[in-house]
């Protein structure tokens, strides 16, 4: 499965309540090998990045993400409710996703709502998920022309394949009412999809399949780290200052390693999972512990044929300018600012800038798209706080 497009209607975080990402090449495609063909003229992205400042909604945007790509595996709602909790108060909200599965084009539609856990007390806020209804469209054709992935476009060229409210009683009692009707066309094409957000400790299992192979790249005073010849989840571990190595379980092992070689054996493990099945890699702040060569590193192995020939696809958050210039396409990142209504929006970068030879990093500094930088004013609020606070703290030693 590889999701095309999808737009999510009544999210209140975001602008006109709309949240709305492609990852497909929508500009043209001089390198084939920055992208992945589906069927011409249609690829799909490699890398996209969502930058913004702070608290402009990027980790809840990556949420998202993740949320419609686990709807789109056939995974029960309940699995992932918590990204859609922001939207509980309006009590129901819309999704539209196109996709790409076994050689075809499909549109989902899908209304989403809350109901009550009890029907003694329906006035708490509900938080248990459940499809209203749903209809899947199946393109009748190839599509032949990228306008052609417009929604509106596609119905017109599609044919509607089911629709929840009309299966027949005896079908329905086969499908809960949080698991989406892709579930019926979902065989062996569920995408493998690995989301990191947080720190995690070191695992043995990740050690044993990538440790060794990758820790001195992100800490290069590692001689080895392998697993003992005992067996079992001992590790040997010997850094080139020293003359003995040592021999510990996992848990001692993270205590000697830095936060950024934990952060980059774990990031490269998940990162061979999905590139050896063509599935999806979320990352929210992906400078976190690394370098900006570092970032850029994790970023080639997405962009190389050599180490992504299914077309998998990394999607990560960042607040670091410098980490966009690894970027070689302008339609694979979004920009999040917010707005005059303190909403967050969605800007894609190809549509204000039409120069591949601007620096990215350049144009994320310079405020060039109003919001990637702190305002002015606020800084200086800022300062004068800061101000006011040591003199608060010099009056009172007096």
């Amino acid at each position: 499965m590889r999701l095309i497009k999808f737009r999510l209607n009544g999210i209140d975080l975001f602008e006109n309540e709309i949240l709305a990402f492609d990852f497909f090449a929508t500009d043209r495609v001089p390198d084939s090998s920055l992208v992945y063909e589906l069927l011409k003229p249609i690829y799909t992205q490699k890398v996209v990045g969502l930058a913004g400042i702070n608290a402009t909604g990027k980790s809840t945007a990556l949420s998202f993400i993740e949320a419609v790509l686990k709807l789109l595996s056939g995974e029960p709602l309940q699995s992932y409710s918590q990204a859609f909790y922001s939207t509980a108060f309006r009590k129901s909200f819309q999704l539209e996703a196109l996709f790409y599965q076994d050689g075809q084009y499909y549109l989902l539609d899908s209304d989403i709502h809350y109901v009550a856990e009890t029907e003694e007390d329906s006035s708490l806020v509900p938080l248990k998920l459940a499809f209203a209804d749903e209809t899947l469209w199946v393109a009748k054709r190839d599509v032949h022309l990228k306008k052609q992935l417009d929604y509106k476009e596609f119905r017109r060229i599609a044919t509607q394949m089911i629709q929840r409210s009309t299966l027949s009683e005896e079908a329905a009692r086969f499908l809960p009412d949080d698991v989406s009707v892709v579930s019926s066309i979902q065989k062996k094409a569920k995408p493998v999809v690995s989301a990191l957000y947080h720190d995690a400790p070191l695992q043995t299992p990740v050690v044993n399949r990538m440790g060794g192979a990758v820790a001195n790249v992100f800490d290069p005073s590692i001689e080895y780290l392998k697993p003992s010849d005992s067996g079992g989840s001992l590790f040997r571990l010997k850094f080139k200052r020293s003359a003995e190595e040592e021999e510990h379980f996992v848990s001692v092992i993270s205590s000697m390693l830095s936060s950024g070689t934990i952060r980059g054996i774990e990031l490269v493990d998940q990162a061979v999972l999905v590139l050896k099945t063509g599935g999806y890699l979320l990352v929210d702040e992906i400078e976190n512990h690394l370098n900006k060569q570092l970032v850029g590193m994790i970023m080639s192995l997405f962009d190389s044929e050599e180490t992504n020939p299914y077309g998998a696809l990394l999607i990560f958050t960042t607040h670091y300018p410098e980490a966009l210039d690894y970027m070689q396409r302008k339609d694979n990142l979004y920009f999040l600012v917010r707005n005059d209504e303190h909403r967050t929006q969605i800007i894609k970068y190809s549509d204000r800038v039409k120069r591949i030879e601007n620096k990215k990093s350049e144009v994320f500094l310079s405020n060039y798209i109003k919001g990637t930088a702190p305002k002015y004013s606020e800084v200086a609020a800022l300062k004068r706080s800061v101000i006011d606070r040591l003199k608060d703290e010099v009056h009172g030693h007096q």
